[in-house]
Order: C-alpha cells, then sequence, then structure tokens
C-alpha cells in the first residue's frame, strides 16, 4: 500500500488519465460488498471522468519481464472482482517495476499496464462458484473447487484483456 500512490502517478502521467486513491476521495479505505452475492472487494484507484478502476502492483524487474508476457491471474482476477463489486465495467492492473539496487538519481521505473473489461460469462462462473461456496459452509461441508471451471476462467481471463 505504500507505493500505491507512486503507481496512479506513474499511469496518470503515462496515459494522461485522472486516477485518484479511494482512500483520498473519502479518507478511508472503501470496502464494496455485493450482499445478494456475499462477496467484497476494496479497490485502490478510480479514474474521476471515465469509471475505470485502477489496481496497483509493484514487482521486482524479473517478475515484470515475465509480467509483460502473461499477467499474473490473481491480480486479474482480483480486479475483476473489484469490478464487479463496484458495478465498473472495465479495469486497468498497473504494475510498476522497482529496482532496489539502482543508483542514478533519476528513477527508472517501468510500467506494464493491462485493460481488463466486464463479461457475463466470467461474472457467471465467479457468481456461480461463491454460491456454491456459501451453500457448502451453509451446509457445514467441505468446499473443493471446481478444476474444469477454474481452468475455463483462467482460459477466458487470458483472452479478456488488452496491453494499455
Amino acid at each position: 500500500q505504500l507505493l500505491e500512490p507512486v503507481v496512479v502517478k506513474a499511469v496518470n502521467d503515462q496515459y494522461d488519465m485522472d486516477f485518484e486513491l479511494f482512500e483520498a476521495k473519502r479518507d478511508e479505505k472503501a470496502f464494496y460488498i455485493l450482499e445478494d452475492v456475499g462477496m467484497g472487494a476494496t479497490p485502490d484507484a478510480q479514474s474521476n471522468s471515465t469509471n475505470i478502476l485502477l489496481e496497483c502492483k509493484t514487482t521486482g524487474y524479473n517478475n515484470l519481464l515475465n509480467w509483460s508476457v502473461i499477467p499474473n491471474l490473481q491480480y486479474v482476477i482480483q480486479l475483476y472482482v473489484q469490478m464487479m463489486c463496484v458495478d465498473c465495467p472495465n479495469g486497468w492492473l498497473a504494475c510498476l517495476g522497482t529496482d532496489l539496487t539502482q543508483t542514478e538519481q533519476k528513477l527508472n521505473l517501468p510500467l506494464r499496464t493491462i485493460r481488463v473489461l466486464r463479461d457475463p460469462e466470467i461474472d457467471a462462473i465467479i457468481n456461480g462458484e461463491v454460491a456454491r461456496f456459501w451453500k457448502s459452509i451453509h451446509d457445514q461441508k467441505s468446499f473443493r473447487v471446481n478444476r474444469v471451471l477454474s481452468a475455463e476462467l483462467e482460459w477466458r481471463l487470458l483472452f479478456n484483456y488488452t496491453k494499455a
């Protein structure tokens, strides 16, 4: 959370956007809940003019190189759930590379950003699995991830983003 303002500024500067941290708008971390589904999320930032969410991440340079090819799907699903909870049609996932060994005075912080769109079929998979989870809790039964749906969700997420 310490570097979220840095990521927001980098994205705003690079893409001429107006993202602002949720805490800056409300003076506290916002938690959004889909009560009918039983799911919640805490988004990092939102554009004031375009209704786009921004999820901020930082990582070392080598991880960023890997991330440039295929983003970490855990972060994509995190952003996607945030988009569902806030009822936002799209979001950006931004990852800022950090180099703690850099010796130059001017920071060189590479930024990788992807755009993710809502998809009714992805929504249905997530909502169905969350409902199945809560049913297992209610029935006091163990919950097992449906590997077939998990694989389908991964596949759909891989084809549901574009590079910014």
